[in-house]
């Protein structure tokens, strides 16, 4: 009989069943590495893993490649079709990010470089193929001054613009009069 521990020196192997036990004369066994992709870098991963046994020890390299993962980039264009309480906020996707995106749209606050986090308002977008995108934001201050960024998430995170656009709604209200 073959007595034997398996260990692994990197955290992207999670579990080794059965990591120690016995194995009979004469007899083959199985091993099950699980391996978290999350912790995968893009491209080759190895290690080694060593197996230690009552006759000694024996090394066994494992490789296991990761995809590339990035998050979404994105650039906020120039704010259109401005009125007292609305407006068109536009964007452009650059990189759909890997995996591809599924949330965009857009932050507005009244200081500059928005997030998610500390957004005034948030304005999502639909999702489709196209890369440049627009969503309308209403509901807004009569005469103030808005700062905006476009943002994509995927599962890995949330990518905002690099750049940021502002914007002033129209500070007054269209005349009315009446006879």
């Amino acid at each position: 009989d073959l007595e034997f521990t398996i260990v692994a020196n990197c955290d992207w192997i999670t579990e080794i069943s059965p990591s120690t036990g016995t194995l009979k004369y004469g007899k083959t066994g199985t091993v099950v590495l699980k391996i978290d992709r999350e912790k995968l870098k893009a491209g080759e991963n190895k290690t080694i893993v060593v197996i230690s046994t009552s006759d000694g020890s024996s090394e066994l390299t494992v490789v296991a490649t990761g995809a590339e993962r990035r998050i979404p980039a994105i650039n906020v264009a120039e704010v259109s079709d401005i009125k007292a309480a609305s407006a068109i906020l536009n964007g452009e996707i650059t990189d759909k990010g890997v995996p591809k995106y599924s949330e965009r749209g857009f932050v507005l606050s009244d200081f500059e470089m928005p997030t998610k986090e500390n957004a005034i308002k948030i304005i999502t977008a639909s999702v489709n193929e196209e890369m440049i995108f627009s969503a309308r934001a209403d509901e807004l201050i009569l005469g103030k001054t808005y700062f905006v960024r476009a943002y994509a998430a995927n599962e890995i995170g949330i990518g905002y613009s690099t750049n940021q656009t502002k914007f002033t709604t129209i500070a007054t209200l269209p005349q009315v009069t009446t006879l």
